[in-house]
This record gives structure tokens, sequence and C-alpha cells, in this order.
């Protein structure tokens, strides 16, 4: 999808250009999921799980990797073939510290998780809330509307800190 970007002077608030492309928009929610990770994700934190292996899947990732030293990285895709192209490609680039591995399930990524990032289009959730350790971090991308989210509204009712929006999405 394209977006349109539109970037104002701070002085005039006139608008000063428009930039358009898909990148930005995957930088720019990258940006804001890795502040959430940096200021509310436990101090302690050393794994992750990234469920989805696309493009925003990337961005993600290379930004919550920039704000936390992750040693561990578990990715989830339905299809093996993603997840393990995605942790190849991955660890192979020198500004990935991290241990990246394809697991086969999303059981096995998020279990064991610290911080957990879901970046699907899936109609329905992606994981148990049970799977869920207290005090896990999770960022969510996907879909947020009422009969389609990629995350169980239980997830947004056991949390501590709820994003507003995804509550009332999924609100029953």
């Amino acid at each position: 999808r394209t977006q349109l970007v539109a970037v104002y002077d701070s002085e005039t608030g006139g608008v000063r250009g428009l930039v358009v492309g898909t990148l930005l928009g995957a930088l720019r929610t990258a940006a804001i999921n890795a502040v959430a990770i940096k200021h509310l994700a436990r101090p302690d934190s050393r794994t992750l799980a990234v469920l989805g292996s696309g493009f925003q899947a990337r961005r993600h990732l290379q930004a919550a990797l920039a704000v936390r030293p992750f040693e561990e990285v578990w990715v989830y895709s339905p299809t093996r073939e993603h997840a393990e192209s995605f942790a190849s490609e991955l660890s192979a680039s020198p500004d990935v510290p991290a241990r990246i591995t394809a697991v086969p399930s999303p059981a096995d990524a998020v279990r064991t998780a610290d911080v957990i990032i879901t970046a699907t289009t899936s109609p329905t959730p992606v994981f148990e809330p049970v799977w869920l350790r207290p005090g896990t971090h999770v960022n969510t991308i996907g879909p947020k509307f009422q009969d389609v989210h990629e995350l169980s509204p239980e997830v947004a009712r056991r949390s501590a800190v709820k994003s507003r929006h995804f509550a009332r999405a999924v609100a029953s």
C-alpha cells in the first residue's frame, strides 16, 4: 500500500512537502513501537518473539534491536520458508547482534519471550493468551477491529498498559 505523509513547517504550520511511499510508513510505525519497547518493556528483557516475516516485521525487528540488546529472537510465520528466509537474511546483517531463529509454532516463539511483536495481517488471533508470561510486553501492528484482530481481546483485558484504540476496537 502506498502511503502519503505530509511534512509541515514547525514555525509556520505550512506544508513543506509530501512524501509518497511505503517505507516511510513502516519506519514511522516501527519507531513508535520501538519507543514503547524502550520505555514499557521490562529493563531485563532479552528475548524477542516476532510473529510475521513480511515487510513490516523486518522494520519492527530492526527498530526493536536499536533500543534493546535482545540476545535471542524467535520468528514464526505460517509459511516456514518465509520465517527461515527472514531469520537467515536478518542474521547475516552486521547491524543485528541477536541470534535469530525460525521456530515451528507461535507457541515456541511466545512462551519464553520477554517482548512480542505481532506483525501480521491475520484476521484472527495469532497466539493464545495463556502462553504469555506475566510482565511480557506485546506490540501489535496488525488489524484491530471488532471482528478482525491479530490479538485476542483477552490480551487487552489482562494488560497493565492498554492501547485505548485496541481496547475499543475489540470491545464486546
